[in-house]
Formats: structure tokens, sequence, C-alpha cells
């Protein structure tokens, strides 16, 4: 018996970040794991609203951390790949040696962005200048709401 599977080992939410890497591995068990010769992942998107149809998104061997035929896939977050609340499907098709073809997907959302409430949410920076290393600074954020929590701050 053969089995081909694969699973989202990072940013693996409810619905997924566009602000995160997407980590998907593959494993294999069974005799004929070693006659694979060819991974070829393929990313189709569909928007929540409007249009029905899936769209390949060109190019994924460009955007992508692995090599397009590895058995892993790394999509890197902050590079404008995936889109905010949008509907994905990633398929990777497996060849093997013997010609044999056979395709496994995993769909899943992307989630919006966190955002401000009202006017008197956001951040705030005292003092508003200073030193590096020197100076101590004090950085506040409140009124912000995500459907995804906890919510994390990270500063740069």
């Amino acid at each position: 018996m053969y089995v081909f599977t694969y699973r989202c080992t990072t940013n693996c939410g409810s619905k997924v970040s566009v602000n995160q890497r997407l980590t998907l591995k593959s494993s294999c068990s069974g005799p004929l794991c070693d006659r694979i010769v060819k991974y070829d992942w393929l990313l189709l998107k569909r928007e929540l609203s409007g249009k029905k149809e899936w769209i390949i998104l060109p190019n994924l061997k460009d955007r992508i951390l692995t090599d397009i035929n590895s058995p892993n896939l790394v999509i890197p977050g902050n590079e404008k790949i995936l889109e905010e609340n949008t509907k994905y499907t990633i398929r990777v098709v497996v060849t093997l040696s013997t010609g044999f073809t056979f395709a496994e997907e995993i769909m899943f959302i992307t989630n919006y962005p966190p955002r401000i409430l009202d006017d008197r949410g956001g951040c705030s920076v005292t003092p508003r200048e200073g030193l590096v290393l020197t100076t101590e600074f004090k950085i506040s954020c409140s009124g912000w709401s995500d459907e995804e929590l906890p919510l994390n701050y990270e500063f740069r």
C-alpha cells in the first residue's frame, strides 16, 4: 500500500495570515515512495466576494522559498503573494517513475489584518525623539481588533 499526504506545519490557524510564512511538508509511506521522481505545486485562488472561479497564480516557482519540485512548499510572509480574505487551494501532483501521477490538495482562507475599531485606537511612542540605546521609549497600542486572537505586537 502507498500513502502520500502533506500537512501544514506553520501558520496553520483557522484562517491563514498573509504576513506569516506558510509551510507545507509532504510525507510518504509504502513501497512506492522511493519511486517518486517529481513534485509539482500549484496555487489557485478564489475571491470570497465576486467571481467564483479558481485562478492559477502564475510564476509560483519565482515566489516561493523552496524549489517547485521539492517535496515541501514554503510561501514567505509579507511578500504580497497571498491576498487578504481570499480562498486558496494548494495542490501537489506527484509523479512516480512508472509515469503514474496523483494529486493531493489543501484549501484555506486568509484573514483580514488587525484593524482599529475607532478613531481613538492606534499606537503611540513616548518620547517622540531620542537616541538609540540611550533613550527609554514607551510604546503603547490599544483599540485593535482581529478575528484571530490573541493579538501579538512586534516593534521594529
